[in-house]
């Protein structure tokens, strides 16, 4: 197994963890925007952007994409400009339906989940 798989799989493991953790309902982030917006149909995402409207922990934050065929892509987190935005570059996708899920701290212990669903269209 090359290393580039192995990470993969680690990677993968860490995120399905990450959004298994139960939510609670103390002081839990909530998402203000996306970009792309849910319902989005859009010909070449490179990047997923969701805002929240307090500080995330970004150690305790996940996003798993997942695709045609319950296909699972690994993201990697691209640098944010504030303590509010996470910030994931998206690899090259095929035209189909996506959905961005995602669960984020906004303290130790205290988390909120949801989905972004995009349609990726042809480029023609």
């Amino acid at each position: 197994m090359t290393f580039a798989r192995s990470a993969a799989l680690v990677t993968s493991a860490v995120m399905i963890i990450t959004l298994a953790m139960p939510p609670t309902a103390v002081s839990q982030a909530t998402l203000l925007t996306s970009d792309p917006k849910t319902g989005a149909r859009i010909r070449t995402p490179t990047r997923l952007s969701l805002r929240f409207d307090r500080p995330i922990v970004r150690a305790g934050s996940a996003v798993m994409l997942v695709g045609p065929k319950q296909r699972t892509f690994p993201l990697s987190r691209a640098q944010a400009e504030d303590a509010r935005t996470l910030v994931y570059l998206l690899p090259s996708l095929a035209p189909g339906d996506y959905e961005a899920h995602w669960k984020v701290a906004a303290a130790p212990e205290e988390y909120s989940d949801g989905v972004i669903r995009l349609t990726v269209i042809s480029r023609d």
